[in-house]
């Protein structure tokens, strides 16, 4: 699961530098679940 959301995260990254917090946000909500 770790594997899968450092991806996620990388793809948003790359997608938009601006979304960058916006991913922050999304993998702390999927930490927290």
């Amino acid at each position: 699961m770790k594997f899968i959301l450092y991806e996620y995260l990388n793809n948003l990254k790359k997608n938009s530098s601006k979304q960058s917090t916006h991913s922050k946000q999304i993998s702390f909500d999927i930490f927290k679940g």
